[in-house]
């Protein structure tokens, strides 16, 4: 009786006797970069790229260092939160068109902060930081140049 899967016949379209045709078969076969073997960060393996069976203080990384660009997105959130109630100030202190566009301005950073934080980047924080800032440079402005408040 002839194998199917003889040396150097290229076809593997159904297993030998034993069951195994080779490492391509196998489940848990790592297909290489990109794919979902063991390993590589795929599905099959949980989302570890390193190998260990567990994440946290036995597997090597820590929640914080896990969790850190989402903690710190929160904290840049909630400071652009705070610092929309600079921009409704904008309301006192310029004419009622330059209150609509801090507003669209304002809107538009917050989108920016939240693509941001879905890509997990730290270039968050720096979000409300330039919303205090171009807040101030606007009303500054507007008070210089054209007496406002």
């Amino acid at each position: 009786m002839t194998d199917r899967h003889q040396e150097g016949s290229g076809d593997t379209s159904s297993p030998d006797p034993s069951g195994f045709c080779g490492p391509a078969s196998h489940p848990a076969a790592d297909d290489g970069p990109g794919g979902d073997g063991p390993g590589d960060g795929g599905p099959g393996d949980g989302g570890l790229s390193d190998g260990h069976a567990q994440d946290g203080p036995a597997g090597g990384r820590s929640i914080l260092a896990r969790y850190w660009p989402l903690l710190a997105g929160g904290v840049a959130l909630g400071m652009h939160l705070m610092v929309g109630g600079a921009y409704t100030l904008t309301l006192l202190l310029a004419p009622g068109w330059v209150s609509l566009v801090t507003a669209l301005w304002w809107l538009v950073l917050l989108l920016v902060a939240l693509l941001l934080l879905a890509r997990r980047s730290p270039f968050v924080l720096a979000v409300p930081l330039v919303a205090i800032l171009s807040w101030a440079a606007l009303i500054s402005a507007g008070r210089a140049w054209f007496g406002w408040a």
